[in-house]
């Protein structure tokens, strides 16, 4: 899984720079000992962000950082879940090193033909953290947000770090516990308390070097954000230009047949579907030849229809399209752009908090002498 990763120092501070990690060990030998903030993701896309082609999805400050800083563009996450990603954050090994190769706890489905292999149900207390690396060169550490890598007796307390609130359940509160037990005002959304959390800390340790890890839920699963954000993207997705299209590909060999035959398959598979109602536009349908051996179709169009619904057409054409279509061919379909309201909000969120990190590195002054990792 491709990861969307950032880095950001202001002034310039190193030519590269990958990982926490690997900047601990040759920074805190530096006269002037930086500070480090490590801002995590939970399941963000790589395309997410504008910065990384996204057109739907508006995200100015994570755009700013990745002008600002530097963008890595093949740079990938340790594993395409929570936990394993997370052990290899905080402690700069694979996951197989770790045994810990998914989410915590995992899932038990005996009929499925992979097992999960049996793994550690916790980052084990004795593997070292990058807050417990930087503890003896004087860093107070911090961790707000989701942990995920055991219960309490393996909590970021046990793992070096000096404060810390591990947050679970939904996005807003009083959906969401924190231990230890904080006062949360009922309505407050999880990122917005995460954030204020991590401004606090900041302001009470701007006169020492900290390292600050945030952990974001967001934007796991529920999805769930400010209706008034909600709604801004609900009005953007009505245009045009971000109507969710379908995309069916057919390569066949052959030049005979092949567009007559193959453009009444496909439209008369579409209307079986129900797609072919008045409110459908057919935008494209382009026939060209690939090779001397193969000919290409193209047909996207547009509809009112929920993205959920198109997505069950896709599925639907994978499945039933290729026994319809005449032998020797090959079918790919595919529905663009995302535009989940919802989803878009939650990433707005995400990239109002990193905002506000950066704003109150500047009032402090710390911005200067501070490296800040999006991942």
């Amino acid at each position: 899984m491709k990861s969307t990763t950032s880095v950001l120092r202001i002034p310039r501070l190193l030519a590269a720079a990958i990982l926490l990690a690997s900047l601990v060990t040759a920074t805190v030998r530096a006269a002037n000992t930086p500070n480090f903030v490590f801002f995590l993701v939970d399941d963000m896309g790589w395309i997410d962000p504008a910065c990384y082609g996204n057109r739907f999805h508006e995200t100015p400050n994570i755009d700013r950082l990745a002008t600002q800083g530097m963008r890595f563009t093949n740079a990938y996450a340790a594993c395409p879940v929570c936990s394993p990603t997370r052990a290899s954050i905080l402690t700069g090994k694979y996951p197989a090193t770790l045994n810990l190769t998914d989410f915590i706890p995992g899932h038990s489905r005996p009929w499925e033909k992979l097992v999960v292999p049996e793994m550690n149900m916790n980052l084990p207390l004795e593997e070292i953290t990058f807050a417990e690396l930087l503890h003896p060169a004087g860093y107070v550490s911090a961790s707000y947000g989701k942990w995920h890598l055991g219960g309490p007796a393996f909590f970021p307390g046990q793992q070096g770090f000096d404060e810390f609130i591990v947050t679970s359940g939904r996005h807003f509160a009083p959906r969401f516990n924190t231990t230890p037990e904080t006062p949360v005002e009922d309505g407050t959304y999880l990122g917005d308390f995460l954030t204020t959390q991590a401004e606090q800390f900041l302001e009470r340790h701007k006169a020492e070097p900290f390292v600050l890890y945030l952990p974001h839920y967001a934007v796991h699963i529920p999805l769930e954000a400010d209706e008034a954000l909600v709604e801004k993207y609900r009005e953007k997705a009505s245009r045009e230009e971000f109507r969710p299209k379908i995309h069916i590909t057919i390569q066949a060999t052959g030049e005979s047949v092949f567009e007559d035959e193959e453009t009444r398959v496909v439209l008369s598979f579409l209307a079986s579907l129900g797609v072919g109602d008045p409110k459908l536009e057919i935008k494209e349908i382009k026939w060209a030849k690939s090779s001397k051996a193969w000919l290409e179709s193209t047909l996207s169009f547009s509809t009112e229809t929920s993205l959920s619904k198109l997505l069950e057409y896709a599925e639907q054409v994978k499945t039933d399209l290729n026994k319809k279509i005449l032998p020797g061919t090959r079918l790919e379909c595919r529905v663009s752009p995302v535009n989940n309201p919802t989803y878009a909000a939650m990433v707005e969120h995400i990239d109002r908090s990193l905002g506000r990190i950066v704003a109150k590195l500047d009032e402090l002054k710390l911005a200067d002498n501070t490296v800040l990792i999006f991942f």
